[in-house]
């Protein structure tokens, strides 16, 4: 069988209270919008791999530390830590 790996729900909400942050600072930060910086805490929206790599910067984390990720092997899933 092979294996799947799969994004999961933003994380980006959590960290930003984490770090005392904001929709708003976030947005700021990235030259968007406040509307897309929730689009994307809600799931409706992705971030895109630059602006994926710069929140993880304004955020100190990794990229991969913004989102849950999952991993199927064998028909088992289990999230990626």
């Amino acid at each position: 069988m092979p294996v799947v790996i799969r994004m999961g729900k933003s994380r980006v909400p959590e960290l930003l209270a984490k770090k005392g942050k904001t929709q708003v600072d976030l947005a700021e930060f990235l030259e968007v919008t406040e509307g897309f910086v929730s689009q994307v805490c809600s799931g409706k929206s992705k971030l895109s791999p630059l602006n994926m790599k710069k929140t993880a910067y304004f955020l100190g984390v990794r990229m991969d530390d913004l989102n849950e990720w999952f991993i199927t092997e064998n028909g088992a899933t289990q999230e990626l830590k």
